[in-house]
């Protein structure tokens, strides 16, 4: 009996340090695992660009926006130009609303960035009309009436 038990103890000791090196070689136990971010690094677009000047708008310091469309939604970057108008950052693949802003300057347009790619962008920033400028415009009265207004109704 003493030598039965001692074959099995020896067996499990064997089977055990089987299991243990079969599961290291598991990249999800072992240490053959990837580090998600050595992947999404590769995943990643790169954007540069510059900007066109129209209407009065002149060089300088313009703040350059990415918010995500999508499934992208979460996703907003920032960056900002140089005095020449140039620009570059990083993000992920997807679609984008780009904004270009400063002062009373600025344009918006969608863009999409795929993977593993580089992309260059030139926005045309001309002068916006801001909200306190329509307010400002004289009111105009009414020139005609509706005609429902008009017509008398019978009773």
């Amino acid at each position: 009996m003493r030598k039965a038990s001692f074959t099995r103890a020896a067996l499990s000791l064997v089977a055990m340090s089987m299991l243990t090196l079969f599961s290291c070689s598991i990249p999800f136990f072992g240490k053959g695992r990837n580090p998600a971010s050595n992947d999404n690094s590769k995943r990643m677009a790169t954007v540069s660009g510059v900007l066109e000047y129209r209407n009065g708008c002149q060089a300088g310091y313009y703040k350059v926006m990415l918010k995500g469309l999508f499934e992208n939604s979460g996703v907003q970057i920032e960056t900002q130009t140089d005095v020449t108008g140039r620009f570059e950052f990083v993000a992920p693949p997807g679609k984008y609303l780009a904004q270009v802003v400063k002062e009373h300057c600025g344009t918006k347009e969608t863009v999409e960035l795929e993977k593993n790619t580089e992309h260059m962008f030139s926005f045309a920033v001309q002068e916006t009309l801001l909200e306190e400028r329509v307010d400002e415009a004289p009111a105009q009265g009414i020139s005609r009436l509706p005609a429902s207004v008009l017509i008398e109704q019978k009773k």
